[in-house]
């Protein structure tokens, strides 16, 4: 269009220059070349018209094809196009006003639902409505001030919806405070006071400021330590009431087995192998050696790995053993303290019967041997000990070799070896020997009854 107009002019001042014929041109343009001019600059216009008139043939068609397709408001504007190019095309014109009423139509439609959304306060839904309304409706321009309005009334609701929210926040962060509350004090009233002190410690953590709360915390906490303190004295008078019942259980216990001990040792005796007499005495002892043995096999499968002792005390180096194996070892220290100090060790008396006053039934009365007082080993002073071994080696026989070099020995017991000087060692137990007696026995004959004639010794 704007090609239409500028060709225009210059053929209109073409025009004037060709029916002017007075006009005085220059002397080197000639009314032939002006005629030459105008005739090219008709040709030149022509042609831009042919070319504006097959591109609003273009938008026409193309809005045609917009138009069967229902896109009524793409076609307008295309049709719109066309029509600016060429106003008088009367086809253009006619699909260009039903085009217009199909956009009218849809634009009212949609600012009718837009209407009803935005009543309902569903301002996205209607705001998405509203913007479908065309700039080119002229008949709902009001579209764009109701977006404005929707925007502005969004925010207003927006506001007061997290208004409500905090309201109702409020509400509910206040009425779980009363529950709570309310559930503290009726378990102190009930004198449940670790629930009412957890209760009100919850309170307090969400409200530190509340005085009321705080009061409630700090009555449940000394009401809770008096109850604890009354139920700890409680407690401590059962355990004591328990131990004076079990005292008097195990003082009973012992006696009855005193008693059956007593009423044992007047049994008839026991025949063990080979005819021998089983005593308590002698059944404990049996007892003792098996358990013994045990251990012994026992330590005889441990084995100590390399050592590297250099002048190391030998109570070190008996720990040292005990750590190594898991065995427990225990060692004399008097004994050993005072073979470090250079003195003797304590004379320990030699194993004795107890000899009774009188003679056993049937046996004969002699002289009573003096107890045999083992001499000390001589040489003792110095506890420190020199052992390398390059290979395993079993602990009993690294442990004899050890002690030897010292002058000490070992003695093993059902669950430890006990390590002190020979004399200690050698010393068994005192054995105390008891002896049944026989009482008389009271011998009884039948005696038949006489008679007067045998009394008097005659006869018939």
């Amino acid at each position: 269009m704007k090609n239409i107009r500028s060709w225009s002019i210059i053929v209109c001042f073409a025009g004037i220059l060709l029916i002017q014929p007075d006009f005085s041109y220059t002397e080197d343009v000639t009314k032939k070349e002006a005629q030459e001019l105008a005739q090219k600059i008709s040709q030149k216009m022509g042609k831009v018209q042919g070319e504006e008139k097959w591109k609003a043939e273009e938008y026409y068609e193309l809005g045609l094809s917009y138009y069967k397709d229902n896109m009524f408001l793409k076609a307008f504007r295309e049709f719109e196009k066309a029509n600016r190019i060429e106003p008088g095309n009367k086809k253009v014109k006619s699909y260009l006003n039903k085009a217009k009423d199909k956009v009218e139509e849809e634009a009212g439609r949609h600012f009718s639902d837009g209407i009803k959304l935005y009543k309902q306060k569903r301002f996205d839904e209607s705001m998405l409505e509203f913007e479908k309304v065309p700039v080119e409706s002229s008949k709902y321009q009001d579209a764009q001030g109701y977006i404005k309005k929707v925007d502005s009334d969004k925010e207003s609701e927006q506001i007061k919806a997290q208004e409500k929210e905090a309201k109702e926040k409020r509400e509910a962060e206040e009425k779980d405070r009363m529950e709570l509350l309310t559930r503290g004090k009726e378990a102190y009233k009930r004198g449940d006071y670790k629930e009412a002190q957890e209760v009100f410690a919850a309170l307090s953590s969400r409200y530190p400021q509340d005085e009321q709360i705080q009061e409630w915390l700090r009555l449940s906490q000394s009401n809770l330590e008096r109850l604890e303190q009354k139920e700890s004295v409680k407690k401590e008078k059962e355990k004591t009431k328990e131990e004076s019942e079990l005292t008097i259980l195990r003082k009973e216990a012992h006696e009855k087995a005193m008693m059956l001990d007593v009423e044992r040792k007047y049994l008839p005796p026991e025949r063990g192998e080979a005819g021998a007499i089983v005593t308590p005495e002698t059944r404990e002892e049996d007892a003792k050696t098996r358990q013994i043995k045990f251990m012994r096999d026992k330590l005889s499968e441990i084995e100590v790995p390399e050592v590297n002792f250099n002048n190391v005390d030998i109570r070190e180096v008996i720990r040292t053993l005990a750590k190594m194996t898991g065995v427990n070892i225990f060692i004399d220290e008097v004994e050993l303290g005072r073979l470090a100090q250079g003195m003797p060790p304590t004379a320990a008396p030699a194993p004795s019967a107890v000899v009774p006053d009188r003679p056993f039934p049937g046996g004969l009365q002699g002289p009573v041997e003096e107890p045999v007082v083992l001499p000390p080993p001589t040489g003792a002073g110095s506890l420190n000990v020199t052992i390398k071994t390059y290979s395993k080696m079993p602990l009993l026989n690294l442990l004899e070799y050890t002690l030897n070099t010292t002058g000490l020995a070992y003695r093993i017991e059902p669950s430890y070896i006990f390590i002190s000087t020979p004399g200690k060692i050698k010393v068994t137990e005192q054995v105390t020997i008891s002896y049944k007696l026989k009482y008389g026995v009271t011998k009884r004959r039948l005696v038949a009854p006489m008679t007067p004639e045998a009394l008097l010794g005659t006869t018939e």
